[in-house]
């Protein structure tokens, strides 16, 4: 371990056993009393334990989960005073301008090719193919020590169904020492027709499939697109129980859904793109726990209300809780994972 500086701020507990374990650790510690409290801050070698959070105190870890083995405390003093120098170092400053390693950009190309086969019948095989040529980028950055933010843009070029751009936007608050999170999210998607969506056709009276040549025109199928919110809030309540609650709210236009039928001459039918909205609404619990180093437990809950406006003349001025197909009101789960050692 690097010599570093630590104060210990009304904790005796640890005081004490770095005090017995001196002479094998390369660390200086000092004790420190609320007399002391007003210099720490003009101290910027070092790090201040703590029970309990300390208002307008600068590099303090509030820690408070004991017993705890000595190796693991070791590591943990460590690892924040590693977390400490690289802070201090990644701070880049060019002019007036501060760029720190908390920023980071992410950007790239991307090109994907589908195809697809099929025996229509004895008159010999269908194919079909298309393409999608991507641009994408994403921003991220630690705005301040406690408040994080993400915006992303990608573009996309299809063969058939046109060109799209999608656009996202994150922002989380850290508190409570890092065991309180709050977040936010909001964003554009879309998802291009497949193959499948886009070229098949079956028309009883013609016989045919794959917009053969005897199939009735099926019209242009586009991109479905969507809106997203989210706001939710993560709580580590204790060292072995961590609760994540967040609310959703999704809205689709143009959704690929069913069939369409009564295509003209015979009877036919497609996907299609619907002419109304899709909406989906709910809350999603996440929960894990502990139980000992061998079993922990994932127990997780969503409740989802859904409105498919296909169903419906006015949908785009019209809710209502019409539950969309395939879609459960209500999902629980239960996950057990068993950590075993096995000596061979």
């Amino acid at each position: 371990m690097n010599n570093h500086n630590l104060v210990i701020y009304e904790f005796d507990e640890l005081y004490k056993i770095l005090v017995e374990i001196k002479k094998d650790i390369n660390l200086s510690f000092e004790k420190a009393t609320k007399q002391k409290l007003p210099d720490l801050n003009s101290k910027t070698n070092c790090l201040v334990f703590t029970k309990k959070e300390i208002p307008g105190l600068n590099n303090q870890i509030v820690f408070n989960d004991f017993p705890i083995p000595i190796f693991k405390l070791l590591e943990k003093i460590n690892i924040e005073f590693i977390k400490k120098k690289f802070h201090e170092q990644s701070d880049i400053t060019i002019g007036n301008y501060n760029f720190n390693l908390d920023n980071s950009i992410v950007f790239g190309l991307e090109r994907e090719d589908d195809q697809m086969g099929f025996n229509k019948d004895a008159t010999g095989r269908i194919d079909s193919s298309s393409h999608v040529t991507s641009q994408y980028f994403d921003y991220q950055s630690r705005i301040t020590n406690n408040i994080y933010a993400t915006f992303g843009a990608r573009f996309d070029e299809h063969s058939f169904a046109g060109n799209e751009d999608s656009h996202r936007a994150t922002i989380a608050y850290v508190f409570d020492n890092k065991l309180t999170k709050l977040k936010s999210s909001y964003g554009t998607g879309y998802r291009f027709p497949s193959l499948y969506e886009l070229f098949f056709v079956w028309n009883s009276r013609n016989n045919c499939n794959f917009g053969g040549a005897n199939c009735n025109s099926v019209g242009f199928k586009k991109a479905e697109n969507s809106r997203s919110f989210d706001l939710g809030i993560e709580k580590s309540i204790s060292s072995n129980l961590f609760i994540d609650l967040t609310y959703f709210n999704i809205e689709y236009e143009d959704a690929l859904e069913g069939w369409v039928g009564n295509m003209g001459a015979g009877s036919g039918s497609t996907t299609q793109n619907s002419p109304s909205n899709t909406k989906s609404q709910g809350l999603e619990l996440l929960t894990r726990f502990k139980l000992n180093e061998i079993f922990n437990f994932n127990l997780n809950y969503t409740y989802t209300q859904t409105y498919d406006g296909a169903e419906y003349d006015n949908p785009k001025n019209t809710y209502t809780g019409s539950q969309m197909v395939r879609v459960p009101r209500n999902i629980i789960n239960l996950v057990t994972n068993i950590k075993m050692r096995v000596l061979l």
